[in-house]
Protein backbone atom coordinates (compact mmCIF):
# COMPACT_ATOMS: atom_id res chain seq x y z
CA UNK A 1 0.00 0.00 0.00
CA UNK A 2 2.92 2.09 0.73
CA UNK A 3 4.41 1.53 -2.48
CA UNK A 4 0.86 2.74 -4.28
CA UNK A 5 1.07 5.82 -2.23
CA UNK A 6 4.40 7.03 -3.10
CA UNK A 7 4.09 5.83 -6.72
CA UNK A 8 0.97 8.64 -6.61
CA UNK A 9 2.68 11.21 -5.09
CA UNK A 10 5.70 10.54 -7.30
CA UNK A 11 3.05 10.88 -10.70
CA UNK A 12 1.59 14.02 -8.83
CA UNK A 13 4.86 16.19 -8.38
CA UNK A 14 6.30 15.34 -12.03
CA UNK A 15 2.89 15.41 -14.21
CA UNK A 16 4.33 17.89 -15.90
CA UNK A 17 7.56 15.64 -17.23
CA UNK A 18 5.25 12.75 -17.67
CA UNK A 19 3.08 14.86 -20.17
CA UNK A 20 5.51 16.58 -22.15
CA UNK A 21 7.63 12.65 -22.73
CA UNK A 22 4.15 11.72 -23.81
CA UNK A 23 3.44 14.48 -25.94
CA UNK A 24 6.10 13.37 -28.28
CA UNK A 25 4.40 10.39 -29.08
CA UNK A 26 2.25 13.05 -31.25
CA UNK A 27 4.88 13.17 -34.05
CA UNK A 28 3.95 9.83 -34.53
CA UNK A 29 0.68 11.11 -35.88
CA UNK A 30 2.52 13.86 -38.01
CA UNK A 31 4.58 11.66 -39.58
CA UNK A 32 1.11 9.28 -40.17
CA UNK A 33 -0.82 13.07 -41.30
CA UNK A 34 2.23 14.12 -43.75
CA UNK A 35 2.05 10.54 -45.35
CA UNK A 36 -1.59 11.20 -46.11
CA UNK A 37 -1.07 14.41 -46.91
CA UNK A 38 1.69 13.19 -49.35
CA UNK A 39 -0.95 11.16 -51.54
CA UNK A 40 -3.68 13.84 -50.91
CA UNK A 41 -2.22 17.09 -52.00
CA UNK A 42 1.98 16.63 -53.07
CA UNK A 43 5.03 16.58 -51.66
CA UNK A 44 4.83 20.75 -50.70
CA UNK A 45 1.66 20.26 -48.56
CA UNK A 46 2.86 17.72 -46.88
CA UNK A 47 6.09 18.89 -45.95
CA UNK A 48 4.56 22.14 -45.00
CA UNK A 49 2.70 21.02 -42.98
CA UNK A 50 4.97 18.11 -41.64
CA UNK A 51 7.28 21.09 -40.68
CA UNK A 52 4.86 23.87 -39.33
CA UNK A 53 3.03 21.14 -37.04
CA UNK A 54 6.50 19.31 -35.52
CA UNK A 55 8.08 23.19 -34.54
CA UNK A 56 5.01 24.28 -32.80
CA UNK A 57 4.80 20.75 -31.27
CA UNK A 58 8.44 21.25 -30.20
CA UNK A 59 7.47 24.71 -28.41
CA UNK A 60 4.16 22.89 -27.06
CA UNK A 61 6.32 20.43 -25.12
CA UNK A 62 8.91 22.80 -23.98
CA UNK A 63 6.61 25.46 -22.56
CA UNK A 64 4.61 21.51 -20.57
CA UNK A 65 7.61 21.00 -19.22
CA UNK A 66 8.80 24.10 -18.13
CA UNK A 67 4.99 24.32 -16.40
CA UNK A 68 2.94 26.69 -18.58
CA UNK A 69 -0.77 27.16 -17.07
CA UNK A 70 -1.40 27.77 -20.59
CA UNK A 71 0.28 24.56 -22.44
CA UNK A 72 -1.84 22.34 -20.06
CA UNK A 73 -4.69 23.67 -21.41
CA UNK A 74 -3.70 22.82 -24.88
CA UNK A 75 -2.85 19.51 -23.59
CA UNK A 76 -5.85 19.39 -22.05
CA UNK A 77 -7.69 20.51 -25.64
CA UNK A 78 -5.01 18.03 -27.86
CA UNK A 79 -6.15 14.90 -25.63
CA UNK A 80 -9.94 16.13 -26.42
CA UNK A 81 -9.45 15.57 -29.68
CA UNK A 82 -7.33 13.17 -30.37
CA UNK A 83 -8.50 10.87 -27.75
CA UNK A 84 -12.08 10.04 -29.68
CA UNK A 85 -10.35 10.00 -32.87
CA UNK A 86 -8.28 7.55 -31.52
CA UNK A 87 -11.21 5.13 -30.28
CA UNK A 88 -12.64 5.89 -33.67
CA UNK A 89 -10.18 4.81 -35.35
CA UNK A 90 -9.26 1.79 -32.98
CA UNK A 91 -13.41 0.82 -33.51
CA UNK A 92 -13.46 1.27 -36.65
CA UNK A 93 -10.19 -1.29 -37.56
CA UNK A 94 -11.79 -3.68 -34.63
CA UNK A 95 -15.29 -3.76 -36.07
CA UNK A 96 -13.73 -4.47 -40.04
CA UNK A 97 -11.14 -7.01 -39.03
CA UNK A 98 -7.25 -6.39 -38.69
CA UNK A 99 -5.33 -5.73 -41.89
CA UNK A 100 -2.45 -8.16 -42.54
CA UNK A 101 -0.50 -4.56 -43.98
CA UNK A 102 2.53 -3.95 -41.07
CA UNK A 103 2.40 -0.33 -41.00
CA UNK A 104 -1.21 -0.38 -40.62
CA UNK A 105 -0.93 -2.29 -37.33
CA UNK A 106 1.88 -0.33 -36.19
CA UNK A 107 -0.51 2.68 -36.52
CA UNK A 108 -3.21 0.62 -34.42
CA UNK A 109 -0.85 -0.14 -31.76
CA UNK A 110 0.78 3.67 -31.51
CA UNK A 111 -2.70 4.83 -31.50
CA UNK A 112 -3.87 2.33 -28.93
CA UNK A 113 -0.74 2.98 -26.73
CA UNK A 114 -1.00 6.77 -27.03
CA UNK A 115 -4.66 6.45 -25.80
CA UNK A 116 -3.59 4.11 -23.14
CA UNK A 117 -1.41 7.05 -21.89
CA UNK A 118 -3.64 10.10 -22.52
CA UNK A 119 -6.37 8.64 -20.29
CA UNK A 120 -4.32 8.90 -16.98
CA UNK A 121 -2.44 11.86 -17.83
CA UNK A 122 -5.91 13.91 -19.02
CA UNK A 123 -7.00 12.57 -14.90
CA UNK A 124 -4.58 13.99 -13.45
CA UNK A 125 -3.72 17.45 -15.45
CA UNK A 126 -7.58 17.79 -14.48
CA UNK A 127 -7.09 17.52 -10.99
CA UNK A 128 -6.30 20.60 -8.34
CA UNK A 129 -3.04 19.38 -7.95
CA UNK A 130 -1.83 19.63 -10.98
CA UNK A 131 -3.58 23.42 -11.54
CA UNK A 132 -1.21 24.10 -8.56
CA UNK A 133 1.84 22.66 -10.05
CA UNK A 134 1.10 24.69 -13.67
CA UNK A 135 0.76 27.99 -11.79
Amino acid sequence: MEFFSSAKSLVRNRIHQLAAYMATLYYLEIISLMFGLLFLYGKAVSIITGAVLSLLLAYHIIQLYLKNGLNRKIQLFIIDIHAPFAIGYLFYNIAQGMEIDLLAFFIILVRAFLLACEIPVLLYLTGKDAVELFR
